[in-house]
């Protein structure tokens, strides 16, 4: 099969990794795949850069050339008149003039049997070829988030406005941020493409599916699947803990929490310091040590509890070898549609945390009875704490803490489950037969 695979880049968060495996995976079973990319950021042969500074038209040059050469405030108005994008940032409208998607899809390659499109709101892709796209080729929309639902956000937290058509937004500076309250007209538009538009949809989790059958998006859909992703279990798997500790410079006498704090800081707890330090009071028989991945801040170094910081870490090799010296692992995040950080912990072996929030539910099995999904049936990953709710979360991790039994067997559990129900090649796979299913009916 030949297959196209759109993303905002080829490297960056989850759902780019997501994406990035996916091609390499179909590549290397036979398939002829590419991944285009607004930005390609690695040498691989398969990416292909979308070239839509290059697609630009002749005045959209001309005005950026002009501006570039004249003092405020002329530039922002030539740039305003002749520039679309900068147009639609000042008007609260979402960017939408790319021209290498036209242009990359009609011109420069093999028309594919089948089209699968990632994230759209990286900056990079025309939504409105979606219905030119659809129409001819089959095209599977994978959400990694909610950003097609709305009139702008990757998530809408607690607001419910993309049911009733958005406008009011009550946050602009959700991710993707836009300066002035456009969302309604963002939202009519984007409803407008889907009503012309034929797509395969598939999501992650139970959770992002049943927001997308509220939505306008289900105007578009032939058919929607829900398939969980996976990862790699054969390389997030536990190891020697003793040694990987040494490596790392970390204690072997302690417990060790793991937490990763990267995306948007409107999805995220920010304040992980203040979020964790009323821990020094409840810990008596044991030490902590907290690491926090992706985190400058103040750090905090007590008799029983130690918060350190360290950079992002890019490095996957790096990234699992601190998988592998922890204990626990807490998601910090306050929403997730289908979170890898939480797939690859619990292949370690992590026994996992987090809030009961978007597709958390899906992906940890709580042991604690306080969680609304306990179901003592079944085996138990880790916890998941009512949201917001500080003091079950204190009290869930000393516990975890301080009962190595039980943190053993939810350690067992966790691996078990992952390689069960976390194997990239079963995802990756049902994609394929997916794809199959698709052109056998076409």
């Amino acid at each position: 099969m030949k297959i196209f695979i759109f993303n905002s880049t080829d490297i960056g968060g989850g759902a780019e990794m997501v994406n990035y495996n996916l091609n390499e995976y179909f590549n290397k079973n036979g398939h002829f795949s590419k991944l285009l990319v607004g930005k390609k950021r690695t040498n691989n042969k398969d990416v292909i850069e979308i070239p839509n500074k290059m697609r630009e038209g002749f005045y959209v040059k001309l005005a950026k050339r002009m501006a570039d050469h004249v003092v405020k405030p002329l530039d922002n108005i030539i740039r305003f008149i002749g520039v679309p994008n900068h147009r639609a940032k000042y008007l609260g409208r979402e960017p939408m003039f790319y021209p290498g998607t036209k242009y990359l899809i009609n011109t420069q390659l093999q028309r594919p049997d089948i089209i699968q499109l990632g994230n759209l709101h990286g900056k990079y892709f025309d939504l409105s070829q979606l219905m030119n796209i659809s129409q001819n080729t089959p095209t599977i929309l994978r959400l990694s988030d909610m950003w097609m639902l709305t009139g702008h956000c990757a998530h809408s937290l607690n607001c419910k406005r993309w049911e009733i058509g958005c406008g009011k937004c009550p946050d602009l500076m959700r991710y993707p941020r836009i300066r002035r309250d456009g969302t309604k007209s963002n939202f009519n538009y984007k409803a407008k493409i889907y009503k012309k538009s034929k797509l395969y949809i598939s999501t992650p989790s139970k959770w992002l599916m049943n927001r997308v059958k509220k939505s306008i998006l289900i105007e578009s859909a032939i058919d929607c699947r829900i398939i969980p992703t996976g990862v790699d279990i054969d390389y997030f798997q536990p190891n020697d803990k003793i040694a990987i500790r040494k490596e790392l410079d970390i204690p072997t006498d302690v417990k060790v929490m793991i937490t990763i704090k990267s995306g948007d800081n409107a999805y995220r707890l920010n304040d992980l310091y203040n979020h964790f330090k009323g821990l020094k009071e409840r810990l008596v028989e044991k030490k902590l040590i907290i690491i926090v991945i992706g985190q400058n801040d103040k750090e905090y170094d007590s008799e029983n509890l130690i918060i350190k910081n360290i950079s992002f870490i890019r490095n996957k090799k790096i990234l699992r070898k601190y998988y592998q010296a922890a204990d626990i692992y807490f998601h910090s995040s306050i929403i997730d549609t289908y979170s890898n950080a939480i797939m690859e912990a619990l292949a370690c072996g992590l026994a996992t945390v987090a809030y009961e929030t978007g597709g958390n539910i899906e992906q940890i099995i709580p042991y604690n009875k306080s969680s609304k999904f306990f179901d003592k049936s079944k085996s138990p990953t880790g916890a998941l704490i009512p949201q917001f709710d500080i003091r079950e979360l204190h009290s869930i991790l000393l516990e975890l803490v301080e009962k190595d039994t039980r943190r053993e067997e939810l350690s067992v559990n966790a691996r078990e489950y992952s390689v069960n129900n976390f194997n990239f090649k079963k995802f990756a796979n049902s994609y394929l037969k997916w794809y199959e299913d698709i052109l056998a009916s076409s």
